[in-house]
């Protein structure tokens, strides 16, 4: 389990380098952004002025290292906008995020998994092969899709939910429905297909021989083996879901979280705001497939075998 745990280490040191690096000069292609954030009408000693005091005035390589020092130091600059330290900035849009992602994820787990269970062990009822269709129908429809058709129903036409902000119960509910529609489809096409191969193994058979109920036989056995499978899958899509899924829906509902941010920041240039926000999303990625891969090799040695072998 040591030399498990040491390669994960090593990937994610690696991959969070990589990461740090690609934004540090994917942000500045765009070009200067004091010219963008003053405007063209800033005279020369102003702008100038505004270059030295955000370091701008240096070279490209020296700005990467005085910025991989600021990591190591815990100093990531000041927001160019808001001229605010970028962590402050930042944290006060965790919370929303946090709310957002934490009722999709638990959405899709309480919602998905039943129903894959349910679709693979009734496989040839009307009713699985519905649950299968409506599966097929949200995986296949992109969900800034889902959330324009949440927000013309329920906003613009039924008038009944909120269409922007955040605050109360239901600011979340669209939100919230729109960011795991995608995930919940993908996962209960997993699930049932996780099911099917257990539902196939010899000891399924001991089992119902030894007068096991077909509940029990689901409870004790296809369940916990087809969570264990499940449990790689899932935990892409919680990276998917913290990456990329909550920006499209937070640009959508003007949700104040970290993604309206990053967009923002993008959009005026902010170096500092993205280049921390990147380097957060991302240390959250690689920690949570990191843990994903913990408790996987936890219940299946199997993995850790792997490991020891590669």
């Amino acid at each position: 389990m040591l030399s498990f745990l040491s390669m994960r280490l090593v990937k994610l040191v690696v991959t969070l380098f990589v990461v740090i690096t690609l934004v540090f000069f994917a942000t500045r292609l765009s070009g200067n952004a004091i010219d963008f954030i003053a405007g063209e009408g800033l005279d020369a000693q102003s702008r100038s002025e505004l270059i030295a005091y955000y370091g701008l005035r240096e070279d490209i390589l020296t700005q990467y290292w005085r910025y991989l020092r600021g990591i190591v130091e815990g100093e990531f600059g000041l927001s160019f906008t808001e001229r605010r330290p970028v962590t402050q900035v930042f944290w006060e849009r965790v919370g929303p995020t946090l709310q957002l992602i934490g009722g999709a994820i638990l959405l899709t787990l309480v919602v998905a998994v039943p129903a894959g269970i349910f679709a693979a062990v009734r496989r040839r009822d009307a009713s699985a092969q519905g649950v299968m269709t409506l599966a097929f129908l949200g995986y296949a429809t992109p969900n800034f899709v889902l959330a324009t058709l949440l927000l013309l129903v329920f906003s613009y036409w039924l008038q009944i939910l909120p269409s922007a902000g955040n605050g109360t119960w239901a600011h979340y509910l669209m939100p919230v429905t729109a960011l795991s529609l995608t995930y919940i489809a993908a996962l209960i096409r997993y699930t049932r297909n996780a099911t099917l191969d257990v539902l196939g193994q010899d000891y399924l058979r001991t089992a119902r021989a030894k007068g096991l109920s077909e509940r029990e036989v689901v409870i004790r056995h296809v369940l916990r083996n087809t969570l264990i499978t499940v449990l790689s899958v899932f935990g892409l899509m919680v990276t998917a879901l913290v990456s990329s899924g909550a920006v499209v829906i937070e640009s959508i509902f003007s949700w104040r979280g970290i993604g309206d941010l990053l967009v923002r920041a993008a959009i005026r240039r902010d170096y500092p705001v993205l280049q921390f926000g990147v380097l957060a999303v991302a240390v959250a990625v690689v920690t949570i497939n990191t843990l994903i891969d913990i408790a996987y090799a936890w219940v299946d040695p199997r993995v850790r075998l792997g490991a020891r072998l590669t």
